[in-house]
């Protein structure tokens, strides 16, 4: 199905039914906006130049900006006030820490000159003074702690170091002031480069003999003060406000100045308010004569000595007190006692606790940090188990020979080295009764008297011959020799020896002399009854008769 194309009627009469409008308005509604559209966007590229210059002819409307600048930061704040104080805190933060930091400043000066004033030498000299002229004290110190002037203040712009203002008081004479506050300029920026500071740390503060130039920094001009005395922390808070009114009054000349400082003496005002100064009259009287000064001043003494005894006695007693605590703290740290407590007992101190016997003597260490002749002791015996303790306990009651070591591991006693039988019983049958021994071990433990026993076994084994025996004295020594260490090492370890001597001759030979002789040499050993004689028997290596040794343990 095709339509036919409508007519404008048609249209219109359409438009009505759908929009409640003829086509023609429609049309003309969307025209306008386009056009406003268009107005918008080009308001929107010439609207900061029209401020601008509407600011510049007509003071009415920069009233009425203001107004609703006013108004539109008052929504801000009641609406949001976090955010409002997010975005003030970097312009506000320093100011704050800077009036911090001189109520601070301010607050330690003061206590500092009460300080010197009170106790130190020069306060007892100022305290003779008021005596000696009968001023009061306070005045006294006034006058050589509290008098100052201010003798010269500079209003300097900050960027280019140019002297806006220079006021003095009467009598006062300056030189060259443009040169001195050019150089405050180049202090300043001297400081900030020599150490690195930060553009906002700025010098507030220097002193030459007995002037101090007391400086303040703002946004766009500084403010020093000249003081000949002692500058109190009022000349400060005086520079502060009044550079904060300076900077209020002339802050858009300050942002555009170009050279001429005569638009500033509208500020001098400000500038002189800051020649503060501080005097006091004369004494009028002369010295007052009478009894009440006497009586203070005697007063005055007797406190003094009062106070200097009270001070010696009181660190005398604190003396005596640290090395106690230090005599007490080393007692408890030494191994083997035990401190239950410390007690007071007139003048002395007694000391209870518990004591192994070979632990330290606590009377030893009381003489070593000097408080024996202030100090008792009850301390009763007991038995450490600290690895040091037990160990020498252990080489007190084995008396191990130098040969031997003792090591504690988790209670187990481990010894190492070389001794004598008897002695390596007695350390196996000892040990474990010590307090702090769970175990011993002695297999590194070398058995001498075996080792020796053994050794002098392994020495008769080999055939010793006749000849030698009847002709050489020194081999019937060794042989000697030989029988007595085995005998001895045999009744060390408790375990009686047997020798038997062989005779051997050659095969077929059945010397009847031979058999003579070794009987006589066995004779001559000592007749020994451990010594037996097995007989003779025939031996083809032998080629001489020769007697043959062998030992054993009978059980």
């Amino acid at each position: 199905m095709t339509l036919a194309p409508q007519t404008d009627e048609e249209l219109d009469e359409l438009c009505r039914l759908l929009l409640g409008t003829d086509r023609r308005r429609l049309l003309a509604a969307l025209e306008r906006l386009e056009q406003q559209g268009k107005f918008t966007e080009l308001q929107s590229r010439s609207l900061g130049d029209a401020m601008r210059l509407a600011l510049a002819r007509d003071p009415a409307f920069a009233e009425t900006m203001g107004a609703l600048i006013g108004k539109g930061v008052h929504a801000t704040v009641q609406r949001d006030s976090a955010a409002f104080g997010r975005a003030l805190a970097p312009a506000m933060g320093p100011a704050i820490r800077n009036a911090v930091t001189l109520m601070l400043q301010g607050f330690v000066q003061s206590i500092e000159s009460v300080v010197d004033q009170r106790l130190s030498l020069k306060s007892l000299r100022w305290r003779w003074q008021a005596w000696r002229s009968g001023r009061s004290f306070a005045e006294v110190a006034f006058v050589h702690t509290l008098l100052f002037r201010v003798e010269h203040v500079f209003l300097v712009h900050r960027d280019g170091g140019v002297q806006l203002l220079h006021a003095t008081p009467p009598g006062v004479t300056s030189h060259e002031p443009e040169l001195i506050a050019a150089m405050l300029t180049a202090i300043q920026d001297f400081v900030q480069d020599a150490f690195a500071a930060p553009q906002e740390d700025t010098l507030t503060q220097f002193a030459v003999g007995e002037l101090t130039v007391v400086i303040e920094t703002g946004s766009r001009a500084v403010l020093a003060a000249v003081v000949r005395g002692q500058a109190k922390p009022d000349i400060r808070r005086q520079v502060r406000d009044s550079l904060d009114r300076i900077e209020t009054t002339m802050g858009q000349q300050l942002a555009e100045f170009r050279g001429s400082i005569d638009e500033f003496e509208a500020v001098r005002p400000d500038v002189e308010a800051c020649l503060l100064h501080s005097e006091l009259p004369q004494a009028a009287g002369g010295r007052k004569a009478g009894r009440g000064i006497w009586l203070r001043a005697a007063l005055a003494a007797a406190v003094l000595v009062l106070f200097a005894w009270g001070a010696v006695a009181w660190f005398d007693a604190h003396k005596a007190q640290q090395k106690f605590d230090g005599f007490v703290a080393a007692l408890r740290s030494e191994p083997g006692i035990v401190v239950l407590a410390v007690a007071e007992e007139g003048d002395a101190r007694l000391v209870r606790g518990l004591r192994d016997p070979l632990a330290r003597r606590a009377e030893s260490i009381a003489s070593a940090h000097g408080v024996d002749d202030r100090v008792r002791f009850d301390l009763a015996p007991y038995v450490a188990l600290l690895p040091d303790l037990v160990l020498q306990r252990a080489r007190h009651a084995l008396a191990p020979p130098p040969t031997v070591t003792l090591e504690l591991q988790a209670g187990r006693l481990l010894v190492r080295g070389a001794a004598g039988h008897r002695w390596r019983r007695h350390c196996l049958d000892t040990a474990p009764l010590l307090a702090g021994i769970d175990s011993v071990d002695v297999l590194g433990v070398e058995d001498t008297d075996l080792t020796a026993w053994q050794a002098a076994r392994d020495q008769l084994l080999g055939p010793w011959s006749l000849f030698e025996l009847r002709t050489r004295s020194t081999r019937l020594g060794e042989v000697r020799d030989l029988l007595a260490g085995l005998f001895a090492a045999g009744h060390e370890l408790d375990r009686p020896t047997a020798v038997h001597a062989v005779l051997l001759v050659p095969a077929g030979d059945a010397d009847p002399a031979a058999l003579q002789t070794a009987t006589e040499l066995l004779q001559e050993l000592g007749d020994d009854p451990r010594i037996e004689y097995t007989g003779s028997r025939p031996d083809a290596a032998q080629h001489e008769p020769a007697l043959r040794f062998e030992a054993r343990f009978l059980r």
